[in-house]
């Protein structure tokens, strides 16, 4: 039998029917059978699902980013922005509630991407046309509704004193930190709420520090930003942990480097 490569992934040459001619194409475990019967390596195996993984975590990004850019159109020529918005909550209440099993899914932080085809990784990866992705699977569309849905819940309209809960002023785009990161169950984990929209870090604060140097390394962070200290400075009093105001040693480099690739998804 042909064994396949990440490659023939890429470009989209796997052949997803198994013997007695049944098409597993649209199966979640497609390509894990191909791994069982010895026809892709686990480093290919591997690599496939690292890339879809990375394709999903984007394409959620991308659809809440095109949801919440859409409201706030709408929202500012709203006669009455109060019930359009609360309009708006319920709207997206009803999608995410159409389907109970997948919404349990997402609440747990469970992320179904083994199907996206070489293809439409690409496509996600090198679209910049800022549209929304939806037709790859339930739990991705699930997932960025979710997240719309707290964005909405959070959103205090463009008139008023502020468009979002209070945010670190290193953000290029503030709402991505919002939109992005503080709604990803891989952060939500590490955070409590307290009142008036403030965050408490939970975790250890090598995590944060991880968190933080993964933004500033992918481009979301003002430029004025730079050093770990700087990153220390700003993301400590923000989630209301204590810190060395003159060098704070669990934000140094060889003590976030595990946790900076924990966050790797952040593209």
């Amino acid at each position: 039998m042909k064994k396949y490569t990440y490659n023939d992934w890429l470009n989209n040459k796997i052949d997803y029917r198994i013997p007695g001619g049944q098409n597993i194409v649209e199966a979640d475990n497609g390509l894990h059978i191909l791994l069982i019967e010895n026809r892709l390596s686990k480093d290919d195996y591997k690599k496939i699902s690292e890339a879809q993984e990375k394709a999903y975590d984007r394409a959620v990004e991308r659809t809440v980013e095109c949801h919440s850019r859409v409201f706030e159109d709408r929202y500012k020529k709203a006669n009455n922005k109060k019930e359009f918005l609360n309009c708006e909550i319920q709207d997206c209440e009803s999608k995410i509630n159409e389907n109970l099993i997948i919404k349990k899914q997402v609440l747990l932080g469970n992320k179904q991407y083994s199907t996206i085809r070489g293809d439409q990784y690409l496509k996600i990866m090198n679209d910049n046309s800022g549209y929304s992705f939806y037709g790859y699977s339930d739990n991705m569309r699930i997932t960025a509704y979710y997240r719309y849905l707290q964005w909405l819940q959070n959103y205090t309209g463009q008139d008023e004193v502020k468009t979002f809960l209070p945010l670190p002023d290193c953000f290029k785009d503030k709402g991505y930190l919002y939109r992005s990161i503080l709604n990803d169950p891989r952060v939500t984990e590490c955070y409590e709420k307290l009142n008036e929209g403030a965050y408490r870090w939970t975790k250890s604060k090598r995590k944060l520090g991880g968190l933080a140097q993964r933004l500033l390394d992918r481009g979301k962070l003002i430029d004025d930003i730079k050093s770990n200290q700087d990153l220390a400075r700003i993301f400590c009093p923000f989630f209301n942990l204590k810190y060395d105001s003159k060098e704070e040693k669990s934000f140094q480099p060889e003590e976030v480097k595990k946790y900076r690739d924990y966050y790797s998804y952040i593209q």
